[in-house]
């Protein structure tokens, strides 16, 4: 017969490490018998395994349980891009524009000192410049509000971070940023290795620095806050 006392015995020291030579030798030596000990033994080894402790299902808020990415949630996401390109391309062509008009090139000016391709009101340089003012008057409010709706959405709703539409764009948009601002700076150092240092060269080269590379630090401080929102 099973000596329940003895099974208990034999499952506790091998829960400390202890070895079955060990134990045996204890047991013999304590006085029982090796029948009785070779039973109580193989009774220990029958351990029923203890199952995993399950987790807890992380339940949905009630924000979430209501809101299912779609295929709208793209949409914004590409109108967003379109008007910010459409924004940032032509608020740099005014600032080129203002660069030539008040930072002239030496070639551009006439003897008396004027700017010549500014001399007439109705030239096609003016007309240029209310192109861009146009389309920087269309594009900045709706860039505004898509850009306010999104970000509070993915305030809201963080796993609009993972939308792949987003995630495409973010980075088609750090690539060309990169590569303007690459090709710029190739540029500048190509002028001033040929002695090209006007100011006119430098302010254009700056200003498109500046915008090119406000957008890449912003989407790349992006990338970084949706990596640690996820690790």
């Amino acid at each position: 017969m099973i000596n329940h006392e003895l099974v208990d015995y034999i499952q506790k020291a091998r829960e400390k490490n202890i070895g079955i030579d060990s134990i045996i030798f204890s047991l013999k030596k304590a006085g029982w018998s090796e029948d009785v000990i070779k039973e109580s033994n193989d009774a220990a080894s029958l351990v029923v395994p203890t199952p995993p402790i399950p987790q807890p299902v992380q339940q949905k808020t009630h924000i979430e349980s209501t809101h299912h990415i779609t295929m709208w949630d793209s949409f914004e996401h590409i109108l967003l891009f379109i008007s910010l390109y459409v924004t940032a391309i032509s608020f740099a062509l005014i600032l080129h524009y203002f660069v030539d008009k008040y930072l002239p090139r030496s070639n551009d000016l006439y003897s008396t000192g004027t700017y010549s391709m500014y001399n007439y009101p109705n030239s096609w340089q003016d007309n240029l410049l209310r192109g861009y003012l146009s389309a920087l008057i269309v594009s900045f409010p709706i860039f505004t509000f898509l850009f306010i709706r999104i970000t509070g959405s993915t305030i809201k709703f963080p796993y609009l971070r993972m939308l792949k539409s987003r995630i495409v764009l973010i980075y088609i948009t750090l690539t060309l940023t990169f590569i303007i601002m690459l090709a710029n700076i190739i540029s500048i150092v190509n002028g001033l290795l040929n002695g090209n240092t006007t100011l006119n060269f430098i302010a254009h080269f700056l200003v498109t620095i500046g915008v090119s590379g406000s957008i890449f630090g912003y989407y790349l401080r992006q990338v970084k806050g949706d990596r640690k929102s996820y690790e």
